[in-house]
């Protein structure tokens, strides 16, 4: 049977390519692996629609086995009624995969409409640490609270619990994301080494600018300001 399918999805496959070789092959959980890379370039989490908790983890679970085949999140959604913020965080929970939006333009108030932009935005503009970066999806057995994706310039921090971000054994590029997913109201940062003279600038999740200062972090624990679905940017200066 398992060499009969071999069989089947090759042919299959190759009559498709030879049809188009652009063509988009998707194959969604829980049929997915490293051996069906082969055969598509999509990999999708299964359904979950308006569960931001499962399309953290299902998206990350794929990313991890999915090398540079691109991961899809679940289409997602969000109630008319909920807070612009609430209705962030099932995009931001979905941050680290290419997101599927399930919703109709059209239909979005004036805040939820300019959320969706300003998350694209970030999404699109970060796309090389995002997707392309060095990524640690940490602890999983409390469902990865604590996502890092790195390159040699930047580092994107997620974090969806109120808990410590511990950066112990980061060496920390230039510039830095902290990412609020939980609903907290503010992040405490462990450095194991001094970062430096830093500007924050503190983004709501619609894009407005909440908060700018300079300061210097020093090696040791900071407790930064940060509302639910915000982000932190620190660059270096």
């Amino acid at each position: 049977m398992g060499e009969a399918m071999c069989k089947l999805l090759d042919e299959v496959t190759s009559r498709l390519r030879r049809m188009n070789p652009e063509i988009l092959i998707e194959f969604r959980q829980a049929y997915t692996g490293p051996a069906m890379r082969h055969y598509g370039n999509m990999l999708r989490a299964v359904d979950c629609a308006n569960s931001l908790g499962d399309n953290r983890v299902r998206t990350l679970d794929l990313r991890l086995l999915a090398g540079n085949t691109a991961v899809h999140a679940d289409p997602i959604v969000w109630n008319d009624d909920e807070p612009t913020h609430s209705a962030a965080m099932q995009i931001i929970h979905s941050l680290f995969s290419v997101p599927q939006i399930s919703r109709r333009l059209s239909e979005l108030s004036d805040s939820h409409r300019r959320m969706l932009c300003q998350q694209m935005a970030f999404m699109k503009k970060h796309e090389d640490v995002l997707q392309c970066g060095e990524l640690r999806p940490l602890y999983p057995h409390m469902l990865y609270p604590l996502v890092i994706a790195k390159t040699a310039d930047k580092m994107v921090v997620a974090f969806y619990a109120p808990m410590p971000v511990k950066l112990s054994d980061e060496k920390l590029p230039p510039e830095l994301f902290l990412v609020n997913g939980s609903y907290a109201p503010e992040v405490l940062v462990d450095l194991a080494q001094e970062y430096g003279r830093v500007e924050i600038q503190v983004v709501d999740c619609c894009g407005e600018t909440l908060e700018t200062n300079q300061l210097d972090l020093s090696k040791g624990m900071h407790r930064l300001t940060v509302a639910p679905a915000a982000h932190i940017h620190i660059r270096k200066i």
